[in-house]
């Protein structure tokens, strides 16, 4: 975090975006649950498309990065690869970064790099890592380029995103117990209240 923590400027910041983005935020969460209900080891390129790829332009903002040439088929080519990793990523599905402990995370760090660095290959590292909060969202993060230089976060690679990792937990895992609290009150999962404020941090000198 950039600035001394304080719970009423933070709870603060996060009711009044999800105030004025309630309707982003209902789809956010309708597309979480649609893919709840997908198995991953049989998802289709019609299931990327439907929801994954909905979810990357329509919330994520990614159309351009994934219009390029570079990203052709990517819709197949990433159906493909899920299949490939999905027991990978079902184990992490079970899973929730804030409840890790720091050797748990070092234990897993193989699996997460693998899984991140397949997916950013074909989508990019934003998208990537907004793919994989999909599928699991209590566990991994969001990022996007603001987010990582407010962080410090240097480079886009696995190690980098796994570096992420690290420093939400550690920045975070003192504060479980009051972020468990606060998002059963504003109906959200601890990670995505993080994702928020790390997102309004990115954008700070913004008129958002």
């Amino acid at each position: 975090m950039s600035q001394k923590f304080i719970p009423k400027e933070f709870e603060k910041i996060v009711r009044t975006y999800l105030k004025r983005a309630e309707l982003s935020e209902e789809f956010y969460l309708r597309c979480i649950d649609e893919l709840k209900k997908v198995e991953l080891h049989k998802i289709t390129e019609d299931d990327v498309r439907r929801v994954i790829e909905q979810f990357l332009i329509m919330w994520g903002e990614m159309r351009r990065v994934l219009s390029q040439k570079k990203r052709k088929c990517w819709q197949k080519r990433l159906a493909m690869k899920i299949r490939e990793i999905a027991n990978l990523l079902k184990n992490f599905r079970k899973k929730d970064l804030l409840e890790s402990s720091d050797k748990e995370l070092n234990e897993l760090k193989k699996d997460i790099e693998s899984c991140y660095s397949a997916i950013k290959e074909i989508i990019g590292p934003t998208s990537a890592a907004k793919t994989l909060h999909m599928i699991a969202p209590n566990f991994f993060p969001l990022w996007d380029s603001k987010i990582r230089d407010s962080h410090g976060i240097k480079g886009t690679d696995e190690r980098a995103y796994f570096h992420f990792m690290q420093r939400i937990l550690n920045d975070w895992s003192k504060r479980k117990d009051y972020l468990k609290r606060i998002s059963e009150e504003f109906g959200e999962s601890k990670l995505r209240i993080i994702d928020i404020y790390n997102w309004l941090e990115g954008k700070k000198d913004t008129c958002y």
